[in-house]
């Protein structure tokens, strides 16, 4: 039968149930990295042996991947292991470096943000924020900035602006410059830090919650959750002005570079002026709409609105 909600958490939920009631060890079968970090988690000494274990696989049709049985005890207790301090805040390192719903951070693993994130007291306190169900939407938020600080290098004393601005200014001589590196800005990095808070509830209650994801990070569009990329405006209209494309394919392409940047098209942009494509938006269209032909011409023409 279907899950009507989350899958793992229910799955895990019924692992749960059973190992707590049962006499004898516990095997789940799986392969989802999800399942694995809820369960280690949410097992205890209290608890029947639980053991997560692959299905075999076969590579290239003749070679077969043999079952291979983890023992949750083990990995949370033994030396040398991901220790028992680490599974406390382990489900809030998992959504916040990446999973089926919150996106993953850019040129960071998540075994090297596990490593980051748990090695002193101070940053573990704020994963422990994050998965709190008593944490208000400012404490969220205070504690995904420091953790994102912490990811991308910084000190406790830095801020992630300064960490953006320091790493564009030197990222910036490379001829191969990518964007995506960078730190998130802050506003991001806010709405990421909720909606890692969110998964991380309705993991540690196994689906049992009343939280509302449009309360952390979320928005109702078209009936369908979408997750809010930035607090406010990507950046003054002015700056935005200059990204323009020259698009001759109507701006349906991951070409152009306004769709790339997530931005509509504008009056800059040639030969769709921001509104002849699939890409327009209704600020230009709109001031179009209230000049008059004459009018609209010089407004075509003038430079000075596209630049500053």
């Amino acid at each position: 039968m279907p899950a009507e909600g989350d899958a793992d958490t229910e799955i895990v939920s019924v692992a749960v149930q059973f190992a707590m009631s049962a006499n004898c060890p516990i095997a789940m079968v799986a392969e989802d990295t999800d399942i694995l970090v809820l369960l280690l988690y949410h097992c205890n000494t209290d608890m029947s042996e639980v053991y997560f274990c692959s299905e075999p696989k076969a590579i290239l049709g003749c070679t077969t991947v043999p079952v291979k049985c983890i023992q949750i005890s083990v990995v949370q207790h033994e030396i040398g292991a991901i220790g028992a301090k680490a599974c406390e805040a382990l489900i809030s390192v998992h959504a916040f470096g990446g999973c089926d719903s919150t996106s993953a951070i850019f040129g960071h693993g998540k075994g090297t943000i596990l490593k980051q994130l748990t090695k002193n007291s101070a940053l573990h306190e704020h994963c422990v924020t994050l998965q709190s169900e008593t944490a208000t939407v400012q404490e969220v938020k205070t504690a995904g900035l420091q953790l994102f600080v912490a990811v991308y290098g910084g000190t406790a004393s830095d801020s992630l602006a300064e960490l953006r601005y320091s790493a564009y200014c030197s990222k910036t001589l490379s001829a191969r410059f990518r964007p995506e590196s960078l730190p998130l800005s802050e506003s991001a990095a806010v709405m990421h830090a909720l909606r890692a808070h969110y998964q991380s509830l309705v993991w540690a209650a196994l689906g049992q919650t009343t939280l509302k994801p449009t309360d952390w990070g979320w928005k109702v569009q078209s009936d369908v959750l979408v997750s809010v990329q930035v607090e406010g405006e990507i950046a003054p209209y002015n700056l935005l002005k200059v990204i323009k494309c020259s698009c001759t394919t109507q701006c349906t392409r991951a070409s152009c570079s306004c769709r790339t940047y997530s931005l509509d098209c504008l009056t800059a942009c040639k030969p769709c002026r921001g509104t002849s494509c699939t890409n327009r938006g209704t600020q230009q269209t709109d001031l179009l709409e209230n000049r008059d032909d004459a009018n609209v011409a010089e407004l075509v023409a003038d430079d000075d609105l596209y630049f500053f």
